[in-house]
């Protein structure tokens, strides 16, 4: 599993409580994670997965809270095609960190 908050991947390698008020809502994820067989958390820059990039840097600008796409944007559905087709394209940050 990539995820792209590295606070969030931190969090869950922690072994000690969250002063912050969030411990149950970690416990939960940690509980959840140990039903998952092999399960690996790293850490991957956002710019690393051009998809998710484009979709986080879309959703900076709407004024919406919260959207659903019925289709992917034009531009994510090409980056999707190359994926699908195993293309290599540019990525301005091309390495992820293993980190659990």
């Amino acid at each position: 599993m990539y995820l792209d908050a590295k606070l969030v991947v931190d969090l869950l390698r922690k072994d000690e409580g969250n002063p912050n008020g969030i411990d149950a809502i970690v416990k939960d994820c940690k509980h959840g994670l140990k039903e998952i067989p092999l399960v690996q958390i790293h850490h991957c820059y956002r710019e690393a997965n051009k998809c998710a990039d484009d979709l986080a840097t879309r959703g900076e600008l709407l004024p919406q809270d919260f959207v659903i796409f019925l289709e992917p944007p034009a531009n994510v559905a090409l980056l999707l095609s190359l994926e699908a087709a195993r293309i290599a394209f540019d990525r301005s940050v091309s390495s992820c960190n293993s980190v659990v």
